[in-house]
């Protein structure tokens, strides 16, 4: 670890200087996880001779600071999907030549799988707050499901609209969710919703069957990967680019599509068996060499220039 060192700001835009500028005297290539303001700085003040990386999620294409960033000073932008190439060159302009595609790493030997064969009547969705998340699809879904059966139950992972601010202040956002809240009771589902708050997702998930991904867009949604890899079967609605990141035969139009598969998967030898591909996918597509590979593979070299 003598060749890498770690600059940490406290926020998009919140850091020390003097130790910014020191690490950058000492650096060779210059790596910026998220293109915020951390990517703008480093831009702004790199040496011509040094090398610089920028990793692009979806978050930072609902916020300005890409446009602030020096593009001529960038010798590589990583997207996280490939459906956000199009996108983050039309939004900021970039060339294609400086665009990669490198997934997500996803640490599959870190998360637990657990064998309880009543995991196949628990649904899980992590993180179901803003609106663009679902949360009223999973809504009908459990309904949907509990026609059929009463065991099947909805635990859901991260914060509630509450315990945002900007969700709170947002009069679109708080009408959804008071009608997700309607929904709840006029369908008696309260006893069959658990909020479990922020959690270790390596350990959490490990006896929920299905992990849902019912957005309305996402980059590559890492939780979808981690349905799979903790053990269980992700289900997903077809928001863009999914299909370049999953199986088709988890990807979805309808929910009572979806509700039908789950039904089908009580039986826990067929949920076994269909679980088998999603796994398989997730290894070979987040593993960790298959990361270390992309990575290196679109890594720049030092510019090799003369400091002087």
């Amino acid at each position: 670890f003598d060749q890498v060192r770690v600059d940490e700001w406290s926020s998009h835009s919140d850091h020390d200087e003097q130790q910014s500028t020191e690490l950058l005297e000492w650096a060779d290539v210059v790596f910026c996880e998220w293109m915020l303001g951390n990517a703008i700085w480093y831009s702004a003040n790199k040496r011509p001779d040094q090398s610089m990386v920028v990793r692009i999620h979806r978050f930072e294409l609902t916020r300005q600071y890409g446009f602030d960033v020096d593009i001529d000073a960038v010798d590589r932008f990583l997207v996280i999907s490939p459906a956000m190439m199009d996108e983050v060159q039309l939004t900021w302009g970039i060339p294609r030549d400086k665009l990669a595609y490198v997934p997500n790493y996803i640490p599959i030997e870190d998360y637990k799988c657990g064998e309880d064969p009543d995991r196949v009547f628990r649904i899980g969705m992590v993180g179901f707050v803003p609106k663009l998340k679902g949360f009223r699809r999973a809504l009908e879904l459990l309904r949907e499901l509990r026609t059929y059966d009463s065991r099947y139950s909805l635990h859901l992972y991260g914060r509630k609209p509450q315990d945002l601010q900007w969700v709170v202040d947002d009069p679109e956002e708080q009408r959804y969710f008071e009608q997700c809240e309607r929904f709840v009771r006029e369908n008696s589902l309260a006893d069959a919703i658990s909020y479990k708050g922020w959690v270790e997702t390596e350990e959490a998930l490990a006896d929920i069957g299905f992990v849902l991904s019912l957005s309305d867009i996402e980059g590559s949604h890492v939780a979808a990967s981690e349905g799979f890899v903790a053990g269980g079967v992700t289900l997903l609605r077809r928001w863009p680019g999914s299909e370049f990141m999953y199986p088709a035969e988890y990807i979805f139009d309808e929910i009572i599509e979806m509700a039908q598969t789950i039904l089908r998967c009580r039986h826990v030898d067929h949920f076994i068996s269909f679980r088998s591909a999603g796994r398989s996918a997730m290894a070979k597509l987040y593993g960790k060499q298959n990361f270390r590979e992309n990575l290196m593979g679109v890594m720049p070299a030092p510019r090799q220039l003369s400091r002087f």
